[in-house]
């Protein structure tokens, strides 16, 4: 979330050193942030010797432990991959601290990761999450009882609690959840500006794949179909050369309402001087994309999803960082949305939403993060009248869930938002009145008209009158495009 949370557990651990506890201290983070995390430890607590008669050393390791003196080897990092396999090498030790980044992971009390770290010996715990409610308040409750199990012992008391007014009301003023606000921690940064922008899908492609695969597909998967339709029809079927090479030429973004979308978002963005950070669920998509973008050499670009190996990483992210050669920076929101710093981008574009909306958030801050310098544009793609849509207003629902939680009053029946949509929602949704509206393409050059489109990428908003950043950040929503997207 770029909250400032790994120098405060730098700063945390140095300042137990230097009064003479010497750990050993354990950070456990995701695979794609260690780079970082060594980095950051580098930078602010490189290895050194003290000017007093003790000398120690600050040094990180990175996997796994031998036999180190704790005065020599204090602060271990490691992943949750690590931790899961050599439990029993790790859990041997008395650990002065334990810090577990982008916490939120252990949200299900039952997963394995939550049961190792369990067994750990540890004076003191910390979860550092931007996002300690996503989706219900036993995700919550399993955060807190990690952290105090022998106060947060029983999920139905916790629950219990957000069911009657005077208990909350009375016990409002001793938070347990420190839940810092972002215009106070991020005082110094320019404003984010986010923006959605709804697409209109032809009824026809929709009845036509659905009608065809009905038979083969449980609701889940039908689902999952209607979220590929509206991404690129291309994710169904890529239509091939007579050689039987996938066909990349400009039918590949005429066919998608989306991709003209970016296409010419892409283009002014360029002229500009932005930079901007793609994000999607699919790493399929992602590869039309990159197909997309060898339509358009002259955008250099980088990519990081689950393949790109740990090494790679963080040498990509630096040359992204470093200089104006890449303009753009595609991400699996899963894989690249944690802990990695892009602060030269000023512009995030979510491609497909999450039904986690804090996988959303946690994207975008990327690069709104402290050390941003410029006032940072979000747009979200969305198709109106799709699943594209119900998966948006579902994430709202449970925006609203955790503001509800992290706000002082009383709370009323809380309940679990689900994620799936049952078969008569579906229906419901394919045969609504919208839906069945036959839209045509309007002609003209581009998607938008040149007022639409300054419209859509205006800044100004995010700059006091004196032309200065404002240090408040804001989400700016209600701006909305209606796009035509007709298949031949």
């Amino acid at each position: 979330m770029g909250l400032g949370k790994t120098i405060q557990v730098i700063a945390l651990f140095c300042y137990f050193i230097m009064k003479g506890i010497t750990g050993p201290f354990l950070v456990i983070a995701p695979l794609s942030t260690l780079p970082n995390w060594i980095s950051e430890f580098k930078r602010f607590a490189p290895k050194r010797r003290k000017k007093k008669k003790k000398k120690r050393d600050l040094i990180t390791k990175k996997v796994k432990i031998p036999e180190y003196n704790c005065k020599t080897c204090p602060i271990v990092i490691t992943s949750y991959e690590v931790v899961i396999r050599d439990t029993r090498i790790l859990k041997k030790y008395f650990w002065r601290y334990l810090a577990v980044d982008e916490g939120h992971r252990l949200k299900n009390h039952k997963c394995l990761l939550v049961k190792c770290l369990s067994s750990f010996s540890s004076t003191n715990r910390v979860i550092l999450t931007g996002t300690p409610l996503q989706n219900n308040l036993s995700e919550l409750w399993a955060l807190l009882n990690f952290l105090l199990p022998d106060i947060f012992d029983n999920l139905d008391v916790f629950e219990s609690w957000f069911e009657i007014n005077d208990m909350m009301e009375e016990g409002s003023e001793q938070k347990i959840v420190q839940q810092e606000k972002e215009k106070q921690i991020l005082s110094t940064l320019h404003k984010t500006q986010f923006k959605n922008s709804f697409l209109e899908l032809n009824l026809h492609l929709k009845v036509k794949i659905i009608k065809n695969s009905e038979d083969n597909f449980n609701i889940r998967n039908i689902m999952m179909l209607c979220r590929k339709i509206v991404n690129h029809p291309y994710l169904l079927q890529y239509p091939l050369t007579s050689k039987g090479e996938y066909k990349v030429d400009e039918d590949l973004i005429r066919s998608c309402g989306k991709l003209q979308v970016l296409d010419q978002v892409l283009e002014e963005l360029k002229k500009r001087n932005h930079k901007v950070l793609i994000f999607s669920q699919m790493t399929k998509l992602l590869d039309i994309i990159e197909d997309y973008l060898y339509l358009r050499p002259q955008y250099k670009y980088k990519r990081l999803d689950g393949r790109v190996k740990l090494e790679d990483r963080q040498v990509d992210i630096d040359e992204f960082n470093n200089g104006n050669e890449y303009y753009i920076y595609l991400l699996s929101t899963r894989a690249g949305g944690l802990g990695i710093n892009l602060t030269s981008a000023d512009t995030v574009i979510i491609y497909d939403s999450d039904w986690n909306p804090q996988q959303d958030l946690q994207a975008q801050d990327r690069c709104h993060r402290i050390g941003q310098t410029k006032p940072v544009l979000i747009l979200r793609l969305v198709t109106a009248s799709t699943v594209d849509q119900e998966m948006v207003e579902r994430a709202t629902a449970k925006r609203k869930l955790e503001k509800m939680v992290m706000k002082k009053g009383a709370f009323k029946s809380l309940r679990k938002i689900d994620e799936n949509i049952d078969p008569e929602e579906l229906l419901k949704l394919l045969q609504s009145r919208d839906s069945n509206r036959i839209y045509r393409a309007s002609t003209g050059s581009g998607i938008f008209t040149r007022e639409e489109l300054d419209q859509l990428l205006d800044r100004s908003e995010l700059m006091r009158d004196d032309g200065e950043s404002s240090s408040v950040m804001k989400e700016v929503k209600g701006i909305f495009k209606t796009i035509t997207n007709v298949m031949k």
